[in-house]
C-alpha cells in the first residue's frame, strides 16, 4: 500500500477520477493553478457535469422512449365466402299467459222503431222497420206484395184450355134415330164472377179449320183444335175427329164459373166417336 501510495501524484488520481466517470457516463472539468518548476498543485477544483442521464442500475427497467409515428394501413382484404347456415336450433318453450288486457267500453243497444211510409226520401214505399245504434238511423223498408203461383180465379183476359170426347155405342142408334148427349166441361181455374153468356159459347167443326172451308167464328175464336183460343168472354169449343155423321147440334145447357154443360144431338147408324179441344178467356 505505500508503494501505490508512494508513486500516486495529483495528476494521476486526477486521472484514474477521470477514467471512472468516462466509464460511467460522466464528464469532469478539472480546473487549478500549478507549483512552481512544474510540482503538484497547490490545490485544485474538481467541477462534474453529467453529459446525459445516468444509466439505469443493472437488472431494472429503463425509461420507456418516446412513441414512433403511426405506419400506413393496409389495403382491406376481399370479403370472405358466406359459411354454411349452422343447424336449426331446439324450440324454445311455452312462454308464460300473459295477463288480462284491459276492459273494453260497454257497446250499445241496438233500438227499433216503425219508419215513416211514403216516397219520399228518409221513408219506406210499403212501410218498414228504422234500426238506430251509435247515434245513426237506418231504414229496413217491407218489400212490395208479390203474387202466388197459385190463384183462385181467372184473371181478367187470361185464357185456360182443356180437351173433351164422347162416344155412342152403334147399338143405341137405328134408321132415323137421334141420340141427345150431355157434355160436361170443367175449368182447372174457376171464372170470377159468373158463367159465359150462352151468345158466347161457339162451336168450331174440323171442316173450319180446313183452308177451302171459310171460318164463321174467326174472330171470337182464332184459334185450331191443335192450338185452341178464345177472345175475352168467349168459350170456343174445337173438334177433332167426327165420325158417322157427327154432330148434328150443339148448344150450352148450362154455364157456370166452374165450367159448361153442353146439349149434343147425333145421328148415325153405325155409332159416334168425336173429341177435341176447347178454350175459355175470362171476360
Amino acid at each position: 500500500m505505500k508503494r501505490i501510495t508512494k508513486h500516486l501524484t495529483p495528476s494521476t488520481l486526477i486521472a484514474i477520477i477521470a477514467l471512472v466517470f468516462a466509464a460511467t457516463g460522466g464528464a469532469f472539468a478539472a480546473t487549478g493553478g500549478s507549483g512552481s518548476g512544474g510540482g503538484s498543485p497547490s490545490h485544485a477544483t474538481l467541477t462534474a457535469t453529467t453529459a446525459k442521464k445516468k444509466a439505469a442500475p443493472k437488472g431494472k427497467a429503463g425509461p420507456r422512449g418516446p412513441a414512433g409515428k403511426n405506419g400506413t394501413n393496409g389495403t382491406n382484404g376481399a370479403p370472405g365466402a358466406t359459411g354454411p347456415a349452422g343447424a336449426t336450433g331446439p324450440a324454445g318453450g311455452t312462454g308464460p299467459a300473459g295477463g288480462a288486457g284491459p276492459t273494453g267500453p260497454a257497446g250499445e243497444s241496438v233500438t227499433l222503431g216503425t219508419a215513416k211510409t211514403g216516397k219520399k226520401a228518409g221513408e219506406c214505399e210499403v212501410g218498414g222497420t228504422t234500426v238506430s245504434v251509435g247515434g245513426k238511423t237506418e231504414n229496413v223498408c217491407n218489400g212490395k206484395p208479390g203474387t202466388t203461383g197459385f190463384t183462385e180465379t181467372l184473371p181478367s183476359g187470361k185464357t185456360e184450355k182443356g180437351t173433351w170426347s164422347f162416344s155412342v155405342p152403334k147399338k143405341f142408334f137405328g134408321a132415323g134415330t137421334v141420340a141427345k148427349l150431355v157434355l160436361p166441361l170443367s175449368y182447372n181455374i174457376p171464372l170470377a164472377e159468373k158463367g159465359i153468356a150462352k151468345a158466347n159459347v161457339e162451336y168450331v167443326s174440323s171442316e173450319e179449320e180446313e183452308e177451302t172451308v171459310p171460318k164463321t167464328h174467326a174472330t171470337e175464336c182464332p184459334g185450331t183444335y191443335i192450338n185452341p183460343k178464345a177472345e175475352a168472354g168467349f168459350l170456343c169449343v174445337y173438334t177433332t175427329v167426327e165420325e158417322h155423321a157427327g154432330i148434328v147440334k150443339t148448344e150450352s145447357y148450362v154455364s157456370l164459373t166452374s165450367g159448361d154443360l153442353f146439349e149434343i144431338e147425333a145421328n148415325g147408324e153405325e155409332g159416334q166417336f168425336t173429341f177435341g179441344s176447347w178454350a175459355v178467356t175470362a171476360p
